[in-house]
């Protein structure tokens, strides 16, 4: 397209000249403006159509976040390195200090992993770990590494009850020589067969999680921390989200406040937080999907239920029974639960149908074994924390 020279009278009008010498000022205005409608002319068209500013957001945000994964990736190996060094130097502080020889040291577990394997749950990896905790203990025949090396498999294998339909059982052995077992399993009937079969002393600290708690752990975790009331479970990285009921109890009356607030961990994450009902429901609290999606700087507070800003109350209601908070943080989205919300209602109703528990677990389930975004590179499991809270609900 080519541009049409203005006349002096034309420009004089627009641009409100008059004499004297309009004219010569038009002739240079003119000019200007010719020249520049030649530049004009002879530019690059604008792109068509324009590029997505949302997209291009969205693009550069998955970039930093990318960027920021691994960078943490590469933090908790270090820390993860830093830890088993410590571990490991103070294992061999010990022997020192207790006069051991290696050969002893190796005998204890030698002992254990005899007396684990003779007692019922315990389950033999292969065939050459039977044969080596098989037989008596004589100079001839101790081969204190490979002893070792089977007793190890057995001791991190966490779910060696094989009966049991969910449970996470740990083998340890304390400072006298006998078995400690610690974790959880899901009814009173499997607690009686683990004492039945160990002793009372040994399973003291095994505790009892009803589904869906139970279930729910057992999806989340690869390493368990407990506390009297609360689960923090670092699936891959060492800093979980802190949660808290507001009035600190975890046996709530029908009437009595539900609110509490959960704080992000040490790093950029993705936050889902998911309330059970007693009544067999799941509620989504967070996310609210949205085009971009939403990441929460370290440390930040999220409160839920108080009534307050503009926030609903919450309060316990019938029917009684467990009900459970959620409060998973990932450094990459999952899609498999995010896929559960409706954009309109902002809950878990696939399809139109709102989801029952068995469905959250599963879909949880699949996003556990899920890599995420960042595939192998970020590792064997996904990059997450997460803290569960168990409630009990009850008319008084």
């Amino acid at each position: 397209m080519s541009a049409r020279p203005l006349s002096a009278l034309v420009l004089a009008a627009l641009f409100g000249l008059s004499p004297p010498g309009f004219a010569q000022q038009a002739e240079a205005i003119g000019g200007d403006y010719n020249s520049l409608a030649e530049v004009a002319a002879q530019a690059e068209p604008l792109p068509d159509p324009l590029p997505d500013p949302v997209a291009e957001a969205e693009a550069l945000e998955a970039l930093i976040s990318d960027a920021q994964a691994e960078m943490a990736r590469l933090e908790t190996a270090l820390y993860q390195a830093q830890l088993e060094l410590q571990v490991a130097e103070q294992s061999v502080r010990r022997a020192l200090e207790v006069g051991q020889s290696r050969t002893e040291v190796q005998a204890d577990i030698y002992r254990l992993g005899r007396e684990l394997t003779a007692r019922g749950p315990a389950r033999i990896a292969s065939d050459f770990c039977r044969r080596a905790l098989s037989g008596p203990v004589t100079d001839q025949r101790f081969d204190a590494e490979a002893f070792s090396g089977c007793f190890q498999i057995e001791l991190t294998d966490q779910r060696a009850v094989e009966d049991f339909d969910c449970s996470s059982v740990l083998w340890d052995v304390s400072d006298d020589g006998s078995i400690r077992l610690t974790g959880y399993v899901e009814t009173d009937r499997d607690l009686r067969y683990l004492r039945h079969v160990y002793g009372a002393a040994a399973v003291r600290t095994i505790e009892i999680r009803p589904y869906p708690v139970c279930r729910t752990l057992e999806s989340l975790e690869t390493v368990v921390t407990y506390t009297s009331q609360a689960f923090d479970l670092p699936a891959t990285i060492a800093s979980a989200p802190r949660v808290q009921l507001l009035d600190q109890r975890s046996h709530v009356p029908f009437g009595a406040s539900l609110a509490f607030e959960v704080v992000s961990p040490d790093f950029l994450s993705f936050l889902y937080i998911v309330y059970f009902q007693a009544d067999g429901s799941v509620v989504n609290l967070l996310p609210r999907l949205s085009s971009i999606r939403a990441q929460h700087q370290p440390g930040t507070r999220l409160v839920f239920g108080d009534g307050r800003q503009g926030r609903q109350k919450f309060t316990a209601s019938a029917p009684a029974g467990t009900e459970m908070i959620v409060a998973i943080a990932a450094r990459s989205p999952i899609q498999e639960l995010e896929e559960l919300e409706s954009l309109e209602y902002h809950q878990f109703v696939p399809g139109g149908s709102p989801i029952d528990q068995a469905r959250f677990i599963s879909a949880l389930d699949a996003g556990m074994r899920d890599v995420g975004d960042g595939g192998s590179r970020l590792g064997r499991h996904r990059d997450i924390s997460s803290t569960v809270i168990e409630l009990t609900i009850s008319e008084d």
